[in-house]
């Protein structure tokens, strides 16, 4: 009975090795070998305990701060004439900048206003404003129109 449990040991042994051996052919060589690993080999009627403890995964969503939700449009012009925001939506356009165009009326006075179409955080937003600025000179300013 013993030299049962001796081969039957052997084999296991032998299996787990070759396992553990094909498992690890995918795996970059980093230079350090890994520890062989420690086989338990149980007597019949023996009673074994799992030492082994459940991994906790905890996931924890990454919040996001306010400053970098993306929660701000980019304006880059107003005006009461429709043809001036028309003109600059093109020059927009030829460069591959989406844009849409939004009105107020302000003291009762119409005006329309060029917006990017993309929402941005405020440091995305800040920074493409003054690329902008630098790379068009008909455009004076920009805003940051936060999305309700």
């Amino acid at each position: 009975m013993k030299r049962k449990i001796f081969v039957i040991a052997i084999l296991v042994t032998v299996l787990l090795v070759s396992l553990a051996s094909i498992q690890g052919c995918g795996k970059k060589k980093t230079g350090e070998p890994e520890p062989p690993k420690k086989t338990e080999v149980t007597k019949p009627g023996e009673q074994t305990t799992d030492t082994t403890q459940p991994a906790q995964q905890t996931v924890t969503p990454k919040k996001v701060p306010p400053q970098e939700a993306k929660l701000y449009e980019l304006q880059v012009a107003a005006s009461p004439s429709y043809a001036n925001i028309i003109t600059e939506k093109n020059k927009l356009a030829q460069y591959g900048y989406e844009t849409k165009i939004t009105t107020t009326k302000k003291n009762g006075k119409l005006f329309y206003r060029l917006r990017l179409k993309d929402l941005y955080s405020a440091p995305e937003a800040n920074e493409l404003g003054k690329q902008l600025k630098a790379k068009f000179p008909s455009i004076n300013d920009y805003w940051l129109a936060k999305v309700k």
